[in-house]
């Protein structure tokens, strides 16, 4: 045969629920942490926070449920998730800056999990996540063009009101203010 097509049944979907996590220190323990033998992407997500940010459900029960995209943008993702209990929402997007979440409305923070990716907590309920690209620089470009755009208004209003007089303004226009 010329190809062979190969399936991975075990992959993880884009987006989902799961209810219990693990604090690592940094991006090198989270590394270390998913090369051991036991983990499993499916009984835990890997959160780079200190150990008492992270809120586990109780009970010895490990939720993982898919959760449903139900908007995809290059600066927006909308995610609606069913969670059981406490725990977290994954998005298997890149952590990158710049990135905002809010849960059901209400501004919240996003996690990196699993060393590359997005989580946010969740509680028990039906929930809207909905993640937007907002960077510090795209802000700070926007107030500096408004800035600059009200500094060249006033001025154009002041010269306006208070023309220049004196030799630079043509003869008609001195004649035209004698009469």
């Amino acid at each position: 045969p010329m190809f062979q097509l190969f399936e991975r049944s075990e992959t993880l979907p884009r987006a989902y629920f799961i209810s219990h996590a693990r604090a690592v220190a940094d991006g090198a323990a989270a590394l270390a942490a998913l090369g051991e033998e036991h983990f499993d992407p499916r009984r835990e997500v890997l959160l780079e926070v200190a150990a008492e940010a992270v809120s586990n459900a109780s009970g010895d029960a490990v939720g993982f449920a898919p959760a449903t995209i139900e908007d995809y943008e290059a600066e927006r993702v909308d995610v609606r998730v069913d969670a059981p209990t406490t725990g977290y929402l994954v998005l298997t997007d890149f952590h990158y800056p710049g990135w905002i979440a809010t849960l059901d409305g209400h501004d919240v923070p996003i996690l990196r999990a699993n060393h590359l990716f997005r989580a946010v907590q969740v509680s028990a309920g039906t929930h809207r996540v909905e993640f937007r690209y907002q960077p510090v620089s795209f802000r700070a470009g926007f107030a500096l063009t408004a800035t600059t755009a009200l500094v060249i208004a006033l001025i154009a209003g002041w010269w306006r009101l208070h023309p220049i007089s004196g030799g630079s303004a043509p003869r008609e226009y001195h004649e035209a203010r004698i009469r």
